[in-house]
């Protein structure tokens, strides 16, 4: 598996950098030079092996390569504002600050008491989150316009003794939050949109609009969470009981939506036939496709991951017919932790990229066929995903939300094919334009779907032991690290296994 999926060495060791410059406190201009200098060495002895097709300095050229990813990423994360070091608040120093001009990095959010957006504060290269008892008082206020307010800063505190909610918000740069009254907002200036706001504003319209057209009822902001990963909408008690159930990943846009959806678009795209034009245009359809739902997923790590690793795969079949999942996990990673080195530490990565790690790695141990019946054995396949998932999950989630869903086989055997149902139904409703007669029909599968999918969720909460809290501690945490350790144990030494074998059989 490690033998044809090289990008897996180089991902541990970028990876190995980055934690280590979270952790470092010293300067990191000199892993710049390292990782310059080890790369200059690298690019000589390749020229060397190959010019000379002699294949002994080939350990060597290994070992500098590693050695430059290591050093790329201790720089990368030393030099990011997001490093542990730099993650202290400027603003919380001030108890009064005059004059705070920010950028709005979300639109309005509307709870049942208040309203919010969050910005940044430009003078100081930090987030902050702003609440107002006035719903409509952001009414005014578009994603990416630039505000002034006089400004209080109330310090981040933890909400969950079994969370820790202020530790989660410095790692994303958001130390303090404050309440807007009438006369704080001084001044709105349109500011010209990035693309990347454009998609987001367009997002959060099409949200809007939504809401508008079924009413903002409880089931319309269900489906909202299950089909765009946005849960700011739903009432508390909605995602407890998701939460207990142990189907609150459905509400996370990942490599599941992700996949419904490149299967939704494959079958549309049936018809355009097996020619050579043909599947370079339906290749591209296939990819814009998955790339349009990420955005409007507002493009989260789980579905920028899953639609890099799809969009992989499209183009790996298109040219070579070959496809290797752990090797597009990896560049998937790659990519996004060079342009974000900081989303290595967002727990929402980290439970996808375990999540599908303990499938490709875990799963084949299950894959058996216990029946020639398609239902049975569709059934047998969900339980062996979710149980590899667990295990690669669940001490993660142990480690940082102090809970296990002791139930959450019986979920995802229920739950998980009836998103499928929401997904494919939305998307026809999408393809119509929301309106007309036609989108009567799978408007009613959705509501009908789920309230079946809130029944069962609310059915399985109410089990005796259906979550069951797990008091944070060193042991977790050990518990926890060791999961990853024996992943990629595992991996090591099933590839090694196989190199050994292979060389036998010859």
């Amino acid at each position: 598996m490690v033998k044809k999926s090289p990008l897996f060495y180089y991902s541990l060791f970028y990876i190995s950098g980055i934690y280590i410059g979270n952790n470092i406190s010293c300067q990191t201009e000199l892993f710049f030079y390292l990782s310059l200098t080890t790369l200059v060495i690298s690019l000589y002895l390749f020229y060397l092996t190959y010019s000379t097709k002699s294949f002994k300095l080939d350990i060597y050229l290994k070992s500098f390569i590693f050695l430059t990813f290591f050093f790329s990423g201790i720089f990368n994360m030393g030099s990011s504002p997001y490093a542990k070091k730099n993650l202290v608040s400027t603003l919380l120093r001030n108890k009064q600050i005059e004059e705070l001009k920010l950028t709005v990095k979300t639109s309005p959010k509307i709870g049942q008491n208040s309203s919010s957006i969050e910005c940044h504060a430009i003078d100081y290269n930090e987030n902050i989150i702003l609440y107002s008892k006035n719903k409509k008082k952001f009414d005014s206020i578009n994603l990416g316009d630039i505000i002034t307010i006089n400004y209080s800063p109330i310090e981040i505190s933890n909400r969950d003794k079994n969370f820790n909610y202020k530790e989660y918000q410095a790692k994303r740069r958001y130390f303090t939050y404050g309440f807007l009254n009438e006369s704080d907002l001084k001044r709105v200036q349109a500011k010209g949109k990035s693309i990347i706001f454009i998609i987001r504003l367009k997002r959060d319209r099409l949200i809007q609009r939504v809401r508008y057209i079924y009413g903002g009822s409880e089931w319309c902001d269900i489906l909202i969470a299950l089909v765009s990963g946005e849960k700011s909408y739903l009432e508390d008690k909605t995602k407890e009981i998701y939460k207990a159930s142990g189907a609150i990943h459905l509400m996370a846009v990942s490599g599941l939506h992700i996949g419904f959806i490149y299967y939704f678009t494959l079958n549309i795209l049936a018809f355009m036939g097996k020619g050579r034009v043909m599947k370079y245009l339906k290749a591209l359809l296939l990819i814009l496709s998955i790339w349009f739902y990420c955005a409007f997923s507002g493009f989260s790590p789980s579905s920028i991951r899953a639609s890099i690793m799809i969009s992989i795969l499209t183009i790996s079949e298109l040219f070579s017919g070959r496809y290797i999942s752990l090797n597009a996990l990896c560049a998937s990673a790659l990519i996004i932790i060079v342009v974000q080195p900081q989303s290595l530490f967002n727990i929402g990565f980290q439970l996808s990229y375990v999540a599908l790690l303990s499938i490709i790695v875990i799963n084949p141990f299950f894959r058996v066929t216990i029946s020639n019946n398609r239902v049975i054995q569709y059934c047998w396949n969900i339980i062996t995903i979710s149980i590899s998932c667990q295990i690669g999950t669940s001490l993660i989630t142990i480690n940082n939300f102090g809970y296990f869903p002791l139930y959450f086989m019986v979920s995802n055997l229920i739950l998980m094919p009836l998103t499928a149902v929401v997904l494919y139904s939305f998307s026809a409703i999408t393809l119509l334009g929301f309106s007309g007669v036609a989108v009567n029909f799978p408007t009613q599968i959705i509501k009908t779907t789920i309230d079946v999918m809130y029944k069962t969720a609310l059915k399985i909460e109410s089990l005796p032991f259906s979550i069951i809290y797990i008091k944070k501690s060193i042991t977790t945490e050990i518990l926890a690290y060791s999961i990853v350790v024996s992943l990629i144990s595992i991996i090591l030494y099933s590839s090694k296994k196989k190199s050994l074998q292979s060389r036998s059989n010859e």
